[in-house]
């Protein structure tokens, strides 16, 4: 699950599409903090991070 600044949560698929709409342009991306990571089980983990980005939607310029 990714939950954006604005509230709006968006799950594995979500975020993907988001991406890949042809309306976003990314400059870049880098994970700037990990806030937790544990691991649930051998196959199993949840980590939640801080994403920093810049891009372009729809010819607006967002850092």
């Amino acid at each position: 699950m990714f939950v954006r600044p604005s509230g709006n949560p968006k799950d594995e698929k979500g975020f993907h599409d988001m991406w890949s709409s042809g309306d976003l342009e990314l400059q870049s991306a880098e994970i700037t903090k990990v806030h937790k990571f544990e691991l649930l089980g051998s196959n199993a983990a949840i980590c939640v991070v801080t994403l920093g980005s810049k891009f372009t939607y729809k010819g607006t310029q967002n850092d």
